[in-house]
C-alpha cells in the first residue's frame, strides 16, 4: 500500500480555527486560531476585562455562526489552546461592581429618607423622650411609635428593592410579596445593627429600633410597654 501526503492546499483548506472553528489559511499568535479570535484575545489582554460568563457554566459553545458568543468562554478558550499575548498592557485600576456602587447609594438615600420622615413623625408624637447624642437626634423606642415606624420602614425597604433589584419586578405579586416580607426583615436587622455600632460603638446598653428610635436598657421595662407584665422579668435582667 502506498501513502498519499497530503497536497499544501488539501492542507490549508482543512485548517481550522482552534477556538471558533471558523476555516483559516494562516496562524495567529503562533497557533491556530483565525484573526477575529486573535483580534478578540489582545484587546481583552491589554484592557484586562473580566467578562462574565453568559450562562454562568463556564461551557457555551463557541462558534462563527453564533451572533451572541459569549465573551468569558471565548477567552477561556484561546488560553487552553494557548493563545499568549506579550505585547503591551493598559493599567486598570480594579473599578467598583456596578451594583454594589448602587446598592450603597440606594442604601444612603433610604437612611436619609427614612430618617426625615421618622423625624416628622416624632416631632409630632405625644411624650417623645430624646435620648442625649453628640451628632443624632435620637428618641427612645415606644410600642406605640414603633408601629408607625415600621410602616415607613417597609414602604422605604420596598423603595430601596425596587432601585436595587428591579429584575424582581418581573415576578407576580404574590410571589414579590412573600419574597420581599421575608427580606424587610432581615433589612431592619442589619440596618438596626449598623447604626447602633455607628451611633454608639456596641450593642451593650442600646439598640436602634428604627433609623431615630432606640432601645435603652437603662430605662425602666414599665415605660416602652406599661400593660405587658408577662416578659417583664426577661427584660429587666
Amino acid at each position: 500500500h502506498s501513502l498519499t501526503c497530503p497536497s499544501t492546499d488539501q492542507m490549508e483548506e482543512s485548517r481550522s480555527c482552534l477556538v471558533c472553528s471558523k476555516s483559516i489559511l494562516s496562524i495567529h499568535l503562533g497557533i491556530d486560531i483565525c484573526r477575529a479570535c486573535a483580534s478578540f484575545f489582545k484587546r481583552a489582554k491589554k484592557t484586562g476585562k473580566v467578562y462574565p460568563c453568559r450562562q454562568g457554566t463556564g461551557k457555551c459553545q463557541i462558534s462563527r455562526e453564533s451572533k451572541f458568543t459569549c465573551r468569558r468562554c471565548r477567552f477561556d478558550q484561546c488560553v487552553s489552546v494557548g493563545a499568549v499575548y506579550d505585547g503591551p498592557m493598559r493599567v486598570r485600576a480594579n473599578p467598583p461592581a456596578p451594583h454594589l456602587e448602587r446598592i450603597e447609594k440606594e442604601f444612603k438615600l433610604m437612611i436619609k429618607r427614612r430618617r426625615i420622615r421618622e423625624e416628622e413623625f416624632m416631632k409630632s408624637f405625644p411624650h417623645n423622650v430624646k435620648i442625649p447624642h453628640p451628632k443624632e437626634t435620637i428618641y427612645v423606642m415606644s410600642a406605640v411609635s414603633s408601629v408607625d415606624l415600621y410602616l415607613i420602614t417597609s414602604e422605604e425597604s420596598m423603595t430601596f428593592i425596587d432601585k436595587v433589584f428591579p429584575v424582581l419586578n418581573r415576578l407576580s405579586a404574590p410571589d414579590k410579596d412573600s419574597l420581599c416580607k421575608d427580606y424587610i426583615v432581615k433589612l431592619h436587622i442589619i440596618v438596626s445593627y449598623y447604626l447602633t455600632q455607628k451611633l454608639f460603638g456596641d450593642l451593650d446598653k442600646k439598640m436602634m429600633s428604627s433609623v431615630v428610635t432606640c432601645y435603652d436598657t437603662e430605662i425602666p421595662f414599665d415605660y416602652y410597654y406599661p400593660e405587658d407584665k408577662g416578659n417583664k422579668e426577661f427584660f429587666e435582667r
